[in-house]
């Protein structure tokens, strides 16, 4: 008897978020999702944390409407998502009311799986989180982040599969984030895993085995495989679904796909696909250092990214021979979501200052302190200074957020539905940013820039002498100041005139009045915030006495926030940023004066 195997489908979450870097519009996609429910796949991924946070970041989408619509489109094929443990869709952990209220949520909306996993394989921390699942009504599949490094081995992912299970999981997936998964291991692993349970694979084209360890992991017993549609098989997504039918069936195993429908949504997704360009660039540079630094696909283009954004792209090559070496620091994690940001940001702040770990983020402080759980392996104990380590899970330990979050969102007049509060727990001031929007689709946010110092002088020069207009030319280097009182009357001087000694002078007066006060720095450039969240009260405000360990604000940088302390004792005198505006790296944020 022919044996059939499971298939599912990923072009509408993660293949079509490779092709672009964000997820493709709802409108878009109904196309895709149309054509693919006719098709017999076992289910269709719908859902993953990037294509949450994009929506909102980019798309100005509501994502809990896109899968409302998906429930409407896909009549014959169940829903999937990937779920980040008690992280949810986001990069923190999360409280169990949150946790609680998404699982019902989705669970309403339509999902029937869910795929959840730890970013760090730490059972404990999946226990809550996947009985609260089930409880909703959700199928669980309990998934295994395939890594490698010195404490990873196939018998140590086979001891997570049973544990899985003893948690009431009714199947397994091995995860292969960054496509290292060879033919030969995937052959051990699902010889061992599917004596447990059925048990999926998921892997990636970027390194060029992905077709061969799935074919193997078929041969030696798995359940099923994620694979996308042909037109969307970029080298970072899944292998294509056309391929993977072929190898099927010369190992004597049916699909169950339709070949006829097949074909039509192979065309309804060349027609989407054709209006953008795949990234080959990135492939090239992925394929080429995969191997060498076992890194997901997603983190070695982000920190390309992000060196391009400063102007230190030779750098590369030394940020990623740091990041096996923070690797090593916090354990050996692997390298998924949110771990990976944390891993590569550090990497980046090591390389770019030159001093290991002077620079850490809140989020790292969190990791160090257990909030994400325990590594597979042991974190090098000179990272600890300061540091006290947390006992328990984090998800149990924090108070109930539901509420607190409802009246934040009252208090800035966004709420709107229960759903609302959850997408704000997940993400944050992008998700407030997205109702203020959704309110007032006109609405821009205040994005201001450090002034910096000959710029204030300039605005203090003009206001003292009713000056309303500048004009600069720069033939000649011209300058045309247009007083307030007069339309007419103008005043037209070079850059040697008498605006340099007014400029001196106008100079001398305003520092005057700093120079026996303190700058507090910013570490980088970022997004700076004085409180933890809108309506909290600011960390500090003018006037403030501090000292060394009070934190002035965050700046946000690769959606991580670093604190900001004052690093003496002191008072705080003036804010150079405001709450929302840009920090960039060694600009004043704020002065003080120095107590003794």
């Amino acid at each position: 008897m022919t044996r059939k195997i499971k298939i599912s489908d990923t072009t509408l979450s993660d293949s079509s978020h490779t092709l672009r870097r964000m997820p493709l519009s709802i409108e878009e996609l109904i196309p895709l999702a149309e054509a693919m429910d006719v098709a017999g796949f076992y289910s269709a991924e719908v859902w993953g944390g990037s294509t949450f946070d994009t929506c909102l970041r980019y798309l100005n989408e509501n994502p809990w409407e896109r899968l409302r619509i998906f429930s409407r489109k896909l009549k014959n094929t169940p829903m999937r998502i990937i779920v980040r443990g008690q992280n949810l869709l986001g990069y923190n952990p999360l409280s169990m009311d949150v946790i609680k209220a998404f699982a019902e949520e989705i669970a309403k909306n339509g999902i029937k799986y869910a795929r959840i996993f730890d970013p760090l394989n730490d059972i404990g921390n999946l226990e809550h989180v996947i009985s609260t699942f089930i409880a909703a009504g959700v199928d669980v599949e309990g998934t295994i982040i395939y890594s490698q490094s010195p404490v990873h081995s196939n018998e140590g992912f086979t001891e997570f599969g049973s544990q899985l299970l003893a948690m009431g999981c009714k199947s397994l997936c091995v995860n292969d984030v960054a496509g290292m998964l060879t033919p030969a291991e995937a052959r051990k692993l699902a010889t061992s895993l599917s004596k447990l349970a059925p048990t999926f694979f998921h892997t990636r084209s970027i390194s060029g085995m992905g077709a061969l360890t799935y074919t193997a992991a078929l041969e030696a017993g798995a359940e099923g495989i994620d694979c996308t549609i042909g037109p969307f098989a970029v080298s970072a997504a899944q292998p294509t679904i056309e391929s993977m039918i072929h190898s099927a069936s010369d190992l004597g195993l049916d699909t169950g796909l339709d070949q006829r429908t097949l074909r039509a949504y192979s065309k309804a997704a060349e027609y989407v696909a054709m209006k953008f360009a795949t990234d080959n660039e990135d492939s090239n540079l992925s394929q080429n250092l995969i191997s060498i630094h076992k890194i997901p696909v997603g983190m070695l283009v982000g920190i390309s990214s992000e060196l391009a954004a400063i102007s230190a792209q030779q750098k590369l090559a030394e940020v990623l021979s740091e990041v096996t070496r923070i690797r090593e620091d916090f354990g050996w994690p692997p390298l998924t979501t949110p771990i990976s940001q944390l891993v590569a940001a550090q990497a980046i702040y090591n390389v770019i200052s030159g001093k290991r770990y002077e620079l850490k983020s809140r989020e790292v402080i969190n990791y160090l302190k257990g909030m994400y759980g325990s590594p597979p392996g042991e974190i090098n104990p000179e990272l600890f200074k300061g540091i006290e380590r947390v006992s328990g899970r984090a998800s149990l330990l924090m108070e109930p957020m539901m509420k607190k979050l409802e009246n934040e969102l009252r208090h800035e007049g966004v709420f709107e539905r229960y759903e609302d509060v959850i997408t704000y727990a997940l993400f944050g001031q992008t998700a407030l940013l997205y109702f203020k929007k959704r309110n007032d689709p006109s609405y821009q946010p205040q994005i201001l820039q450090s002034v910096d110092n000959r710029l204030e002088l300039l605005t203090s020069f003009m206001k003292r002498r009713g000056i309303k207009r500048l004009e600069i030319s720069s033939k000649d280097f011209r300058i045309k100041l247009v007083k307030g009182f007069t339309k007419q009357q103008t005043q037209n001087i070079n850059s040697d005139s008498e605006f340099e000694d007014s400029k001196d002078s106008e100079k001398k007066s305003i520092e005057s009045d700093f120079l026996k006060l303190e700058k507090i720095i910013s570490p980088l450039t970022g997004t700076f915030y004085r409180a933890s969240s809108p309506s909290d009260p600011p960390f500090v405000t003018e006037g403030t006495e501090v000292d060394e360990n009070t934190v002035i604000g965050l700046v946000e940088a690769m959606k991580l926030f670093h604190e900001v302390k004052a690093e003496r004792k002191g008072i705080i005198r003036k804010f150079a940023v405001e709450n929302g505006e840009t920090a960039e790296q060694n600009g004043v944020l704020a002065y003080m004066e120095s107590l003794p």
